[in-house]
C-alpha cells in the first residue's frame, strides 16, 4: 500500500469518527 493511500483512509476513517 502507498503511503497516499494510507493517508487518505486515515482521512476517511477520522471523518467517520467525527460523525
Amino acid at each position: 500500500m502507498s503511503i497516499h493511500e494510507h493517508f487518505l483512509i486515515t482521512r476517511k476513517d477520522k471523518e467517520k469518527e467525527r460523525k
